[in-house]
Order: structure tokens, then sequence, then C-alpha cells
């Protein structure tokens, strides 16, 4: 039991820390900076997969004139 207790809790780590390590978007100096928070995992739910191809559509078209960064899974920015 005690191993199957530590593979759950070595898999929830590994899970876990990659999305917490990831930055969002780094915007560049003059550019409108436009904040998105949500609950939602960032990867694998439609809400963050969403967020994550706006933000990046939105990087992409508006070239440096504004920049949106994703903060997902309650994080505060």
């Amino acid at each position: 039991m005690k191993i199957f207790a530590r593979a759950i809790l070595a898999s929830t780590v590994a899970l876990t820390v990659p999305a917490v390590a990831r930055e969002p978007y780094v915007c560049q100096a003059g550019e409108v900076v436009i904040d998105f928070s949500h609950a939602a995992p960032a990867q694998g739910h439609p809400v963050g997969d969403f967020a994550q191809s706006l933000a990046e559509r939105i990087n992409t078209e508006m070239d440096g004139a504004a920049c949106l960064r994703v903060f997902g899974e309650g994080r505060k920015f």
C-alpha cells in the first residue's frame, strides 16, 4: 500500500510542477498589458485551452501594441 501511495504522490507532483512552473507571456515595454485569470487547468480543459489560444492570437496579431497574459488554475497575477 505504501508503494501505491508513493506512486500516486510522485505522479501528482510530476503533473503539477510543470503547470506551476510555467510563466505567463512576458510583455514588452510600451505594450498594453491584459491579464486574464481563470480557475480551470491551463491545459486539457476547454477554458484553459481557449485562453492559451486567445493569448497566442492576440500576442501575434497585435504585434507589440498589446499583450495578453493568462493565469490559470486560480493563480493571481
